[in-house]
């Protein structure tokens, strides 16, 4: 072989070479839109995080006020501040649940988003990672497939992996919330995205997608033997490579091409990623705030309060706004006084440690309390104490019941003042004992039945004194000559003083157990 022919072989394989080389760089204005989407794209999903916690919180922050204001119920323990207390809780009680089918919805609605946000991201990322790494052996050292922004288009300085993962954040770590997720977004825009290259197509001549500097990069080459499309056959028109989710592509009739995504809504099937991030974009941009404070006004327009309201307060059912309105002015005055002298005092209740702590003998307002198992501990110890001093005062009123009914007779309603009551004839006619005399001219006109009679009979035999007679001193007298202390006038029969004693204990007895479950 002649020394001519080995250098044209020499030749041969060397441009060969030189063409397998690729292409050229990606410029810095068309890869670092793409590095600032990343970080927007981080911060979304921040923003997003945020929310969901801020969700969370507001549950949380109502479920203390809940079990505060039940705190601050059984403290005071009276029926002025049940009918003020019991309202307020079942509209916070609603809140909660409106809260938490929220937190569900939102929970399904940011995952996708943030899914969304996450894919574009990964997208970025891999492409970024992929030229920034990707080296190309050549006559002017080892290059890369993105340059630096010094030389504008023709720029030949390379980008190291490092300092990619650097500027980009291409990173792995927890998505960080607070103040990194603050300030403007650089790269979304209400309709789509903004600071993308209006240049969509390098079709041979470099310098507006890549540089026309001496940089090669085998990922933008599109040539039909040695290219990254390449089949070997020269068959390209079909083949297209897409980097950065869509974003870029490559292909034999277009080249190194960059896709219009200023416009969210022109956005090409492709590119789907960049639509679905910015659909993202316009649900989580704005963070939701933790909203647990309590507002008369939303609180009297609640339907569950209202009904609360009716029954515990009122006693009805149903009443029309206009007179619950009334009712609503004279329990809770105003929205400034209902915050001063309900929610200012439930907060700045002194709650004694030794109800929910051991060994210590300080005290916290309730307020200031956020820990739910301890609001909880105090609500059971306060519960328990009013529990055992009903219980205390119950066994008193017995007691007293007990030593009255040893010291004075007990007479009760004969059979026939049990009928003479029942005035109505439809429930004179429901006792057996009875029967209801229409044309009778005297009242009452409900008497004794035969069956009745029989009944009061037997029971005037059993109805007897310790001298084995019926204690009668006041039975049977007018309203005129029943006087005390003895007598007293009760319905249309005189009645014992000590029979009035003992039923009047009874009743509180039963009064104030009953008010226990209040």
């Amino acid at each position: 072989m002649t020394w001519r022919a080995f250098l044209t072989i020499l030749l041969f394989f060397n441009c060969h070479s030189r063409t397998a080389r690729g292409t050229k760089a990606v410029l810095h204005s068309v890869w670092n839109p793409l590095c600032l989407l990343t970080a927007d794209l981080e911060k979304l999903q921040g923003r997003a995080q945020e929310s969901l916690a801020n969700d969370a919180a507001t549950v949380t922050e109502l479920t203390q006020q809940l079990l505060r204001a039940e705190v601050y119920k059984q403290i005071k323990n009276s029926p002025e501040i049940h009918h003020k207390i019991k309202p307020l809780t079942a509209h916070i009680a609603n809140l909660i649940q409106s809260q938490q089918n929220a937190l569900h919805q939102n929970v399904a609605k940011d995952l996708k988003h943030t899914r969304a946000l996450a894919f574009l991201q990964g997208h970025i990322a891999e492409f970024l990672t992929v030229f920034a790494a990707a080296t190309n052996k050549g006559g002017t050292g080892d290059a890369r497939c993105l340059v630096a922004e010094a030389g504008a288009s023709a720029s030949t300085t390379p980008v190291k992996l490092s300092e990619v993962s650097a500027m980009c954040k291409l990173t792995t770590t927890n998505v960080e919330t607070g103040s990194a997720n603050e300030g403007n977004l650089d790269r979304f825009s209400s309709t789509g995205y903004s600071g993308f290259t209006g240049q969509t197509s390098d079709t041979g001549n470099q310098g507006q997608l890549l540089t026309t500097g001496d940089v090669k990069c085998p990922l933008t080459k599109p040539t039909a033997n040695n290219g990254i499309i390449a089949d070997g056959t020269g068959n390209l028109a079909n083949n297209i490579v897409y980097y950065a989710g869509g974003y870029l592509k490559l292909s034999q009739a277009s080249k190194f091409q960059a896709e219009k995504i200023t416009t969210a809504t022109a956005i090409p099937p492709t590119a789907k990623a960049y639509k679905d991030a910015h659909n993202a974009f316009l649900a989580t941009s704005s963070k939701r705030n933790k909203n647990s404070d309590i507002s008369y006004d939303t609180m009297t327009a609640d339907p569950v309060f209202k009904h609360v309201f009716d029954i515990i307060v009122l006693g009805k059912p149903k009443v029309d706004d206009s007179n619950r309105q009334a009712n609503l002015t004279a329990i809770y005055k105003d929205a400034t006084t209902f915050n001063t002298n309900i929610l200012d005092k439930i907060k700045n209740e002194p709650i004694p440690h030794t109800a929910y702590k051991e060994g210590d003998g300080g005290k916290t307002n309730l307020g200031e309390i956020t820990n739910i198992a301890e609001l909880q501990t105090i609500l059971a110890y306060y519960e328990t104490r009013n529990a055992n001093k009903a219980a205390e005062k119950v066994k008193q009123i017995e007691a007293e019941l007990a030593a009255a009914q040893a010291n004075t007779k007990v007479i009760t309603k004969t059979m026939k003042e049990i009928c003479a009551d029942l005035t109505d004839p439809e429930k004179c006619a429901t006792n057996d004992n009875c029967k209801y005399e229409k044309d009778r001219k005297e009242d009452p006109k409900c008497v004794l039945s035969d069956k009745g009679k029989q009944a009061a009979e037997k029971e005037a035999k059993e109805t007897v004194g310790k001298n084995g007679k019926t204690e009668e001193k006041c039975t049977g007298k007018e309203q005129k000559d029943c006087k005390s202390p003895d007598c007293k006038w009760e319905g249309n029969a005189c009645k014992d003083s000590s029979f009035l004693l003992n039923k009047k204990l009874a009743l509180t007895a039963s009064a104030y157990a009953s008010f226990v479950t209040f």
